[in-house]
């Protein structure tokens, strides 16, 4: 199935590991690159532990934020860069369809 350009979904009113299921589900039957953003990096880590769980590491990478959010405010935080970059790296080398 050839697709027109980039579809959206949203999910509400789901909870605990719920989405990851319905989204790692969706994977199965639509093979195409998808872009998760969730509230803040503790709910987006839980989001990436659950569809490792779900067998979905080999094509997971995980994106955070290029700054804290703590207490220094607009802080950038260089362990997070490092792993963007690794992410920004993959994309752009490899054809493989990630769940970012």
């Amino acid at each position: 199935m050839k697709s027109s350009g980039a579809k959206k979904i949203a999910a509400s009113g789901l909870s605990g590991s719920s989405a990851t299921v319905a989204f790692s589900v969706l994977r199965e039957m639509f093979p195409y690159q998808a872009l998760f953003i969730l509230n803040d990096r503790e709910e987006a880590a839980f989001f990436f532990d659950d569809l490792q769980v779900l067998g979905r590491e080999e094509d997971l990478l995980f994106f955070p934020s290029s700054y804290k959010r703590n207490i220094w405010h607009d802080h950038i935080d260089s362990e997070n860069i490092i792993l963007r970059t690794d992410v920004l790296n993959k994309l752009s080398v490899k054809e493989k369809k990630y769940l970012i």
